[in-house]
């Protein structure tokens, strides 16, 4: 079974009668913050439900933005928070998370049914043909997921993410932390005469590749960034070594989830 992977908030909805939780990952309530979605939970036909999703925004291409979910009411157009549920543990009394995922998808979609701002998780073809589509539409990615898995808390290998990665080259500016621990390298791109800060990589390198790169580069007293400035703990390079890095996507300027591949 694929779905498209979400770019939201992780979020279990807890129904009973008309009171509704909202609660993250991490176990801090959002009710308040997302009444709207409490409120459409709340006119559920089910008297208990419990529902386990992502709440997200999408953009006019109907793409989840994570940036959008921020507290700023957005400059683009967008849709205001809606719940993505993708499985149900609890309805009606009963606890369902003995029943094998096709099963709770079933229940899911039913109590769901024309609900407002509340939506079962878009389900995607089979195998590459759903790849194909995350590519063609933008989407973040897949989940694939055995559909005679239960549902079990903890990590799993019956629910696979896949992610879409991007390449990209950027410039060398400086290393986080030398000389005795690595914290990151700073790059970025350069528009014009001006080097624009583009995040801190701290993935995919060591303190041994990080020596590696101070060797091969020229160190300098300053930032060679337009728009960055930091000073201390930083050890600032010429800007003419350039790194290949993946990243999932450039989020208000700046490399979410980079890794470093290797220096060009």
């Amino acid at each position: 079974m694929y779905e498209e992977k979400y770019d939201g908030w992780r979020m279990v909805a807890y129904k009973n009668g008309s009171a509704v939780r909202l609660v993250s990952r991490n176990v801090v309530d959002h009710t308040e913050r997302f009444r709207e979605l409490a409120s459409a939970i709340a006119a559920l036909k089910a008297p208990t439900l419990i529902l386990d999703g992502e709440v997200c925004v999408f953009d006019k291409q109907l793409v989840s933005q994570f940036h959008l979910l921020g507290g700023a009411e957005p400059s683009e157009l967008c849709t205001p928070p809606v719940f993505m549920a993708f499985d149900c543990l609890h309805v009606h009394g009963l606890d369902v998370r003995g029943l094998p995922l096709h099963r709770r998808r079933a229940i899911l979609e039913q109590e769901v049914d024309d609900a407002r701002v509340v939506f079962a998780a878009r389900r995607l073809p089979d195998n590459l043909a759903a790849w194909a589509v995350v590519k063609e539409r933008g989407y973040e990615g897949l989940v694939a997921k055995d559909d005679q898995s239960l549902y079990r808390g903890g990590p799993t290998r019956s629910w696979i993410k896949c992610k879409i990665r991007h390449e990209g080259r950027f410039i060398l500016a400086g290393i986080l932390g030398l000389p005795s621990t690595f914290a990151g390298i700073l790059v970025g791109e350069q528009r014009g005469k001006r080097l624009i800060f583009r995040g801190t990589v701290e993935w995919g390198l060591g303190l041994r590749t990080a020596n590696e790169l101070l060797r091969r580069g020229r160190e300098r007293s300053t930032s060679p960034f337009h728009d960055f400035r930091l000073s201390r703990g930083v050890t600032w390079l010429e800007p003419t070594l350039t790194v290949e890095v993946t990243y999932s996507e450039i989020m208000e300027g700046r490399l979410r989830d980079p890794v470093y591949r290797s220096i060009l």
